[in-house]
């Protein structure tokens, strides 16, 4: 039987019926997943597109600035740097970037993880989330740097970190995979809520990027 993953079993005391929960949100600006994926493997870069969104928003969470070459340093384990990278590539890390910002900046809340599509198999969705989470720790890890934490942030970060332990390697029955189903639509709200309080908490709002620099603008910086 597929445990639940629904909120109640999480610590992290939402006040969710204060907050409208928009599941069915668009995320159009987002680039294609698969494609991203695509451009991750032709670099040959060890992480996954849902990963790397992940470690963007919690970079975003707390960082004022993010020169490019510092977040391409990150996110290619400083293998590369955003010289070194195909237009193709730039492309759709900016679309992803400038999409990322504009949803945390809404006042909809309609900010949305980026996973793989509704109909990819379960167990590829549950991955997804879970490489989400552990991307967004690390990002906020990252950006937090030295600054303290008041206790709920660390009570929220605890509870994330759960996620990443989820079992993604179960071989489930039709039965238990529809059920999983539902609850990954839960946990991502419970994701999404817990992101937007950590935003609000480091009063951090993100500006937009441009996406029509030149090529060789190694010091662009998001802001």
């Amino acid at each position: 039987m597929v445990q639940s993953l629904s909120r109640q079993y999480f610590g992290f005391n939402l006040l969710l019926g204060h907050v409208a929960l928009m599941s069915q949100a668009s995320s159009s600006n987002y680039p294609e997943y698969e494609a991203l994926e695509a451009e991750l493997g032709n670099v040959h870069w060890t992480i996954s597109a849902a990963e790397l969104h992940g470690m963007l928003v919690g970079l975003l969470s707390v960082s004022q600035s993010l020169e490019l070459n510092d977040w391409i340093s990150i996110f290619s384990d400083g293998t590369s740097a955003w010289s070194d990278l195909p237009k193709s590539f730039k492309t759709l890390l900016l679309l992803l970037s400038q999409a990322t910002i504009e949803q945390l900046q809404s006042a909809d809340l309609d900010f949305q993880l980026f996973l793989p599509k509704e109909d990819s198999p379960v167990n590829e969705q549950l991955q997804a989330i879970v490489d989400w989470t552990s991307g967004f720790l690390t990002g906020f890890g990252l950006g937090l740097g030295e600054q303290s934490m008041a206790d709920d942030v660390t009570e929220a970060l605890h509870d994330l970190n759960e996620i990443v332990y989820l079992d993604v390697d179960s071989d489930y029955s039709d039965e238990d995979s529809a059920k999983l189903e539902k609850d990954l639509f839960e946990v991502q709200d419970f994701i999404r809520i817990a992101v937007l309080t950590l935003c609000t908490e480091y009063q951090y709002k993100p500006s937009t990027v441009s996406t029509d620099a030149k090529e060789n603008d190694e010091q662009r910086t998001i802001h």
